[in-house]
């Protein structure tokens, strides 16, 4: 993060030097004319001043632990959310979630016109790949089906 400091402060110095040779009116937000020249200075010394911080931080033991350990509490906090948000939303239970037999059809209705299918057709792709057959399908009046179960049934 130090490095990253420290590029951005030669970054802006940079846009600094170019912008105080320019004098007309800007073009867009980081197109920088010579009354910017102020304000970069001050963001340049600003960026040194972070990276030299960073740097101090990091030879300090002590300080290097708390920042691992809040960094290590924090992406724990992170995975825990992601968690019982999945199972929040993977094992719903009827009796847990009130709106569950208002949304039960819905749910049914898109298993049959968007999993089933896909699922169908994965599986019809993969078929047709390892036997090499690589032709249209043929089209045939018999229902379609997924994992042998005709979908029809499930309407």
């Amino acid at each position: 993060m130090a490095a990253e400091a420290e590029e951005d402060a030669r970054r802006v110095e940079a846009a600094r030097r170019r912008a105080s040779r320019r004098h007309s009116d800007s073009y867009g937000t980081h197109d920088y004319r010579s009354r910017d020249v102020r304000n970069l200075r001050r963001r340049q010394h600003q960026s040194e001043r972070v990276a030299a911080k960073l740097r101090e931080r990091a030879e300090d033991p002590e300080e290097l632990r708390i920042l691992v350990e809040g960094a290590r509490e924090a992406a724990w906090s992170d995975v825990e959310r992601n968690i019982d948000r999945t199972l929040r939303i993977e094992a719903a239970r009827p009796d847990l979630e009130p709106d569950y037999d208002k949304l039960r059809e819905a749910r049914m209705q898109s298993l049959r016109l968007v999993d089933l299918p896909r699922l169908a057709a994965h599986r019809r792709r993969n078929a047709e790949g390892a036997s090499g057959e690589q032709d249209e399908p043929v089209a045939t009046d018999a229902p379609a089906r997924a994992a042998g179960v005709d979908l029809s049934e499930l309407e």
